[in-house]
């Protein structure tokens, strides 16, 4: 074996290992609030520097991840799938269509992620998560085609 088919062997199972931690962190019924986050300590402190010194301007950026905590999260989520699902693909034979793919595949793990809630008690299937869902694997190939161009670009 080939060293790039070891390494679509190691990819290959990282990927698998981390749908499968896709699929248990989705098989939890308690799942924690947008804003759970405020009860860590180091929060309210920075909180209390920044209303202090009269600057919450500079939070207001960060405002909608905290809105959106969870969308956050399945974007975040799906985009470490689609980096690895890149590399995967990347690795194995397959040498076209290897964003279609990502897509394809990180659409139907996203639509059967959220089947899988709707039976989950506590839990919801959403169109809304789907959405993040999907974003976060674009943001996966955006990434990975942003520094592909970077090494292109030869150095002067």
């Amino acid at each position: 074996m080939g060293k790039k088919n070891n390494l679509f062997y190691l990819y290959l199972f990282l990927t698998c290992a981390y749908a499968l931690m896709i699929f248990y962190l989705s098989s939890g019924s308690m799942v924690s609030q947008p804003f759970d986050i405020m009860n860590i300590e180091l929060v309210h402190r920075l909180m209390h520097i920044v209303e202090r010194h009269g600057i919450e301007f500079i939070l207001y950026p960060l405002y909608p991840f905290y809105l959106f905590a969870d969308k956050v999260a399945h974007m975040i989520l799906y985009a470490g799938l689609g980096v690895l699902l890149i590399l995967t693909l990347s690795k194995s034979k397959i040498n076209n269509n290897i964003p279609l793919i990502v897509i394809l595949f990180g659409v139907f793990y996203g639509i059967t992620d959220e089947i899988h809630q709707s039976f989950v008690i506590g839990r919801t299937a959403s169109g809304y998560d789907l959405i993040a869902d999907i974003l976060g694997i674009l943001f996966a190939l955006a990434l990975f085609h942003f520094y592909k161009q970077t090494l292109a670009i030869p150095s002067q």
